[in-house]
């Protein structure tokens, strides 16, 4: 392990529950900034899905997406979601962390409203589940993030858990008999080694490349690209037609040249749903490895 020792969490990190609300790849420090990319987040997604439900902030870390009879509350200090009932008393129907909330989702007690609305919601919450993931993924690659933890034993040192080390870890709640929503998650490694105390601690800030690494028509280009990236959750049109309208758009920009920003740009936005070649994908949903929990 490396040699990096720290005594106590940062002031910064953020617990392994958190990690993906609070990573867009860059991170946020505040209530206000979470609320407003997870609006963003949320705003794609129903523009995909032709969806017109209200979105709207609550307190601290929530946001809010409302249909006709049910609501989507998204805590990112929980990190969970919980499907209400607007109809009976706001009454809670579906509750937990992104992966517990999906496996759940077929309640009973959602059998009495419309099917059309239980689904978007649904799909909803399934894409911003990937988005995240795809995020944090982005962000403990480029190192706007990483892992920190204590390595065997709760009373150890916390460490720098490398990427490729942290993709050999499985994350198990520390008492088989706690709820999932207590949130005392350590993590199993291949070798049995266990990690205490998982943190998420921001490090470096993504940039856009730098005048000395690319060309003029390669910095529009990637502007372009990581403004097409965050409007849309997944792509619009295949890479070659996109590498095409990028040629004729900027005056000077190679296919070489499109294509490392092309790179740079799911690298800086998260979106490795664009990574996919062929046609646009509409149903297909990936969860990269270096995120296994």
């Amino acid at each position: 392990m490396p040699v990096e020792q720290i005594s106590e969490p940062g002031a910064d990190w953020v617990p392994l529950h958190q990690a993906p609300f609070r990573f867009f790849p860059n991170f946020a420090p505040t209530p206000d900034e979470v609320r407003r990319e997870l609006l963003g987040r949320l705003t794609r997604v129903l523009s995909r899905l032709q969806v017109n439900f209200r979105c709207y902030e609550d307190p601290d870390y929530v946001v809010v997406c409302e249909g006709e009879g049910l609501y989507l509350s998204i805590d990112a200090d929980g990190g969970t979601f919980d499907l209400s009932s607007r109809i009976h008393d706001n009454l809670p129907i579906v509750f937990g962390r992104p992966h517990a909330f999906l496996g759940s989702y077929d309640d009973p007690e959602l059998s009495s409203y419309k099917v059309d609305e239980k689904e978007a919601f649904r799909e909803i919450a399934r894409s911003l589940t990937d988005t995240a993931s795809y995020q944090l993924a982005a962000a403990l690659k480029t190192q706007a993030g990483r892992v920190m933890a204590r390595v065997g034993s709760l009373v150890a040192p916390f460490q720098h858990i490398p990427l490729d080390a942290w993709r050999g870890f499985k994350p198990v709640l520390r008492d088989a008999d706690a709820d999932v929503e207590d949130h005392m998650w350590d993590a199993i490694g291949t070798d049995g080694t266990r990690l205490f105390s998982i943190f998420v601690a921001p490090h470096a800030r993504l940039a856009d490349p730098s005048p000395a690494s690319s060309s003029a028509a390669e910095r529009d280009c990637f502007r372009w690209l990581k403004g097409l990236m965050q409007h849309s959750d997944q792509r619009t049109n295949t890479k070659d037609a996109l590498r095409a309208e990028a040629l004729g758009k900027f005056k000077g920009l190679s296919k070489v040249g499109f294509n490392r920003m092309w790179h740079e740009a799911i690298e800086n936005t998260g979106a490795y749903a664009w990574k996919d070649g062929g046609r646009p994908s509409k149903s297909k949903t990936l969860i990269p490895d270096a995120i296994n929990h």
